[in-house]
Order: C-alpha cells, then sequence, then structure tokens
C-alpha cells in the first residue's frame, strides 16, 4: 500500500469534502454573460509557453467544475476592467455582488485562491 504524506490527504480530503458537499448544496443564482460580477478561479499567462496552453487557469476551471461552478476561459482583453495579456478562467457573470460572493462561497474549498471581480464581458474575436 502507497504511503500518502500529509499535504496530498490535505487535498484529498478538502476535495472529498467538496464533493460530498456538493450535490446537496442549493441551486445558485443564473450565469450570464451580461451579468458584470465574476468569481476569477485562475489566470495563466497569454500566450503560455509550458507545453500546454493555459495550465493554471484550466486546472482551477476545473477544480472549480467539481464544486458544482459552471466555468469559462477566455483572454482577459475581452473582459472590461481585467489586466490585459492574461487567459482567465470564470464562473458567473452574476447580475449582483451578492451572487457572485454566495459563489465564491462555494467554491473556495475547491480553489482557495478564487476571487470577486466587476467586469463587463465584451467577447469578440
Amino acid at each position: 500500500m502507497r504511503r500518502i504524506d500529509r499535504r496530498s490527504m490535505v487535498r484529498l480530503l478538502t476535495v472529498a469534502a467538496s464533493l460530498a458537499a456538493a450535490p446537496t448544496a442549493p441551486a445558485l443564482a443564473a450565469q450570464t454573460l451580461a451579468g458584470e460580477w465574476w468569481v476569477v478561479l485562475g489566470t495563466s499567462p497569454a500566450p503560455d509557453a509550458t507545453g500546454m496552453e493555459f495550465p493554471d487557469a484550466l486546472r482551477a476551471s476545473e477544480a472549480a467544475e467539481r464544486c458544482g461552478l459552471s466555468t469559462m476561459g477566455d483572454f482577459t482583453a475581452k473582459f472590461e476592467g481585467f489586466a490585459p495579456d492574461l487567459y482567465v478562467s470564470v464562473a458567473g457573470g452574476w447580475d449582483s455582488r451578492a451572487e457572485a460572493l454566495e459563489a465564491l462561497a462555494r467554491v473556495q474549498p475547491c480553489v482557495p485562491r478564487a476571487y470577486v471581480k466587476r467586469g463587463l464581458y465584451i467577447g469578440g474575436d
């Protein structure tokens, strides 16, 4: 049997607890691209030369989905009010800060560094 170090065990237990809680968690307010409040899950430099397109942002997105949030990724240039030259994984947008904070509370067990940010998704190519 393989031994698990303490750090790995803490991560494993955190993910297990969030998975156990996800099905019973109340539904969040509807997400829409027109909403101005976002939960930023992770970012990666754009373009990233690590061999994978955007590893940090993609890992954060996968973790958030385990906590029951729908996510999307795009370049920050497509968000008015976001820092330039990054690829970002987000959940949202919501119409109010309170709705985004509710989503943040749900996702933090899976993505501890997530935070709420206000910005307008302008999309485009």
